[in-house]
């Protein structure tokens, strides 16, 4: 072979061997593209069509406390209570139904990915097939970090701060605190559990029990330490009917786990006993 078709060869074999580079690159690129682009259509999809995800971070709580009252499983109240953000996580019911149906019906994430693989057909292999690969962030990953992102509790009643940013300016703070009892705080050296919310006991005369005999007015309570100095409880008599009727339905399950008794100053008012599932369902879908 002359040497001149030799260059030419070497030419050729060299421009086949760029070009299968460049697509095989340009293929990885275009599916990791595709897949965080699907993935936020997704997600979009979800939060404009699913009312527990198309507001507020209050708003999935009012959701997700509509879902725990129709249950009546103490156990995932006590998740709910104690860890909601690994709560939320695994709120299957919610997320994977959403994500089915986005996925299963003619939902855009579908149509556009159709329309994406249609285009390309003939240019590159992009087979519908391949979309299907787990992604990078999953959808409901997205929702819960525009939604969920400060996990600060109120220092008396475990109520997770209803800041969307963690970070965010000022003090936490949230709209709707719970009976203290629920996280099975006492009465100082007592095991009498307290059924006040923490914005009305900031409104009272009661004290606050620190360390040892040491006691300072709950309304003084930003002086017990650094992270109560963080919370602003503004002062309010009103607690929530679903909180009481928990503490009625769950009685003896609260005091069996957190070694308490619901007598002295913790007496369950009488006419707790007065709201029905029912009541608290209808009230939950009024906020």
């Amino acid at each position: 072979m002359s040497e001149r078709k030799k260059i030419v060869c070497q030419g050729a074999t060299s421009i086949t061997t760029f070009a299968d580079l460049l697509c095989t690159k340009l293929t990885r690129a275009l599916c990791c593209t595709t897949y965080d682009k699907t993935t936020i259509d997704i997600a979009d999809e979800m939060r404009s069509n699913y009312p527990a995800f198309n507001g507020n971070r209050a708003k999935l709580e009012t959701h997700i406390l509509k879902s725990l009252v129709e249950e009546e499983n103490f156990e995932k109240y006590k998740q709910y209570i104690h860890c909601l953000h690994v709560f939320c996580t695994s709120v299957h019911t919610t997320i994977d139904e959403s994500t089915q149906a986005v996925k299963d019906k003619n939902g855009n994430a579908s149509l556009w990915l159709d329309e994406f693989c249609n285009r390309l057909r003939g240019d590159l292999h992009f087979p519908r097939n391949e979309l299907k690969k787990p992604f990078k962030s999953k959808p409901h990953e997205i929702l819960f970090e525009q939604l969920c992102d400060c996990w600060e509790m109120c220092p008396f009643c475990k109520a997770v701060c209803t800041n969307t940013f963690s970070g965010h300016g000022g003090d936490h703070s949230v709209h709707f605190h719970h009976p203290q009892a629920v996280t099975g705080i006492q009465w100082h050296r007592t095991n009498h559990l307290i059924i006040d919310i923490s914005s009305s006991l900031v409104a009272s005369d009661c004290r606050l029990g620190l360390s040892g005999d040491n006691k300072i007015p709950y309304r003084n309570y930003r002086q017990a330490d650094p992270v109560h100095a963080k919370w602003s409880i503004t002062p309010d008599n009103s607690a929530q009917s679903n909180w009481k009727w928990f503490v009625c339905h769950f009685r003896s399950q609260i005091e069996k786990e957190y070694s308490g008794k619901f007598e002295g100053k913790g007496r369950i008012p009488p006419e707790w006993a007065d709201f029905t599932k029912e009541a608290v369902l209808s009230d939950l879908e009024k906020l």
